[in-house]
């Protein structure tokens, strides 16, 4: 999977070959149950778990049919459905807003199906639920927490660097937006560099 912002066309990279086979170059690809794109957007992800999120809401349905009490419901949708929309959030969580609306548009269905006499804010009150929104702001927040408690190290952890120095207030002294005058290279130099290609 080659990633690239270039404004302009990038040029074509040599395949790799395993095995005497060239591997296929893809737009994106599924790693941990988490799917990555190339243009490092969520919306491949996000697509992908409301979609199954969706199918399992049948199950749902066919429970309150058989007369299921809504409490049991209500776990039930915790476990079978809220657990697929939230796997790996703090991975992705940082999406757009209308993706995030779209996600939660998966537990306004199942309290629809559950209190179907009552509002979205009404049916949250009485199921003690929280918005999904809220939810993945405190699995990001736990995940932190559970990683700086640790005590972890370089040694167990290639991220515990990033990580400390989060946690110790540290600042950068870099200038972000400071821009060259001339730029370093021309045209030509960047497009032929093979860092440019597969990092910028």
């Amino acid at each position: 999977m080659v990633i690239s912002f270039l404004k302009y066309d990038v040029a074509r990279l040599n395949p790799i070959y395993v095995s005497g086979l060239p591997v296929q170059s893809v737009s994106s690809f599924k790693l941990l149950g988490v799917i990555l794109s190339n243009d490092l957007t969520w919306n491949s992800h996000v697509e992908k778990i409301i979609k199954k999120a969706n199918s399992r809401l049948y199950a749902l349905r066919q429970l309150k049919k058989a007369g299921l009490s809504k409490t049991d419901l209500v776990v039930i949708y915790c476990s079978f459905v809220r657990s697929v929309v939230e796997y790996a959030a703090p991975a992705w969580s940082n999406v757009t807003i209308y993706l995030s609306d779209s996600i939660e548009t998966i537990q306004k269905r199942a309290l629809r199906i559950i209190y179907p006499s009552m509002t979205y804010e009404d049916a949250l009150v009485h199921s003690g639920l929280r918005t999904l929104v809220a939810r993945r702001e405190d699995l990001c927040k736990s995940f932190m927490h559970k990683l700086r408690s640790n005590n972890i190290n370089v040694n167990n952890n290639p991220v515990a660097h990033l990580i400390n120095t989060l946690s110790q207030g540290h600042e950068h002294n870099y200038q972000l937006r400071t821009q060259p005058i001339n730029p370093p290279f021309t045209r030509t130099d960047r497009f032929k560099n093979f860092i440019t290609i597969n990092y910028f």
